[in-house]
């Protein structure tokens, strides 16, 4: 019970922090430590690793190593979550970015399906 109350109070400031928080990627640790990673959570430390990555783009060495491993956290994201329109679009963005056009416009493809597909249910009165 205690790990699980732990796990999910890690998960919910996790949740809570800004993408710029610099305590991101610690409770990103803690959270695979627990082994509750999920694909909401690789995305947004894609997307904190995606906004160090753009603070450092002036340093080349370190902004690349930051993309791929952007690019990695948002394909594990979609690995663990095929489903997932919200990781599949962080996935195609980063995607283009690396000049992979024709994969970051499959993922997008994808995404737009999904989006058509699970279409919210019309009201009923």
């Amino acid at each position: 019970m205690f790990v699980a109350d732990l796990s999910e109070r890690v998960r919910v400031t996790f949740e809570e922090l800004d993408l710029h928080d610099v305590a991101l990627p610690n409770l990103f640790r803690v959270l695979a430590r627990l082994d509750v990673v999920d694909a909401a959570v690789l995305v947004k430390q894609s997307r904190h690793v995606a906004a160090v990555l753009i603070k450092l783009s002036r340093h080349v060495d370190a902004a690349e190593g930051n993309h791929d491993a952007a690019l990695g956290l948002a394909q594990d994201a979609v690995d663990r979550e095929p489903h997932n329109a919200e990781a599949l679009c962080h996935l195609a963005g980063l995607l283009r970015k690396a000049g992979r056009h024709e994969e970051a416009r499959a993922r997008r493809r994808e995404a737009e399906a999904l989006t058509f597909t699970f279409a919210c249910p019309a009201a009923q009165a």
